[in-house]
């Protein structure tokens, strides 16, 4: 994701956060722009009871997890995770590009430094 697509997704949130009214079509925008920029947009509860069955090799245990509602609050800090970490993948990005044009830099400045003392040398002798 680019950086103007982050400051497209940040302005939808803002205009979404802005709407007044039903909150219901808020929630659902919401989720629309989290299912947009890859955050999660469905809040699941694992529950504290256990199903043990018993089978032909042993016992599993299995888990249920309960759907309920995502909260609105939760949803944008959902979004706002998203959009820094791909924030945080740009800028290391752009690091990793920039370490390699300090390198080429610093090299030239040690062939630069090197010739400069050879020409010292020469003019001593």
């Amino acid at each position: 994701m680019t950086r103007e697509e982050i400051a497209v997704y940040r302005q939808k949130l803002r205009n979404i956060l802005k709407k007044e009214g039903n909150e219901g079509k808020r929630i659902k925008a919401l989720e629309d722009l989290a299912k947009e920029v890859g955050a999660g947009y469905v809040h699941t509860e694992i529950a504290p009871t256990a199903t043990i069955r018993q089978n032909g090799k042993g016992s599993e245990t299995i888990t249920d997890r309960n759907p309920i509602s995502i909260s609105e609050s939760e949803l944008v800090l959902n979004i706002h995770q998203a959009l820094q970490t791909e924030i945080m993948i740009d800028v290391c990005n752009t690091t990793a590009r920039n370490f390699w044009i300090t390198m080429v830099a610093a090299i030239a400045a040690v062939i630069s430094a090197l010739a400069a003392w050879a020409a010292v040398v020469k003019m001593v002798q």
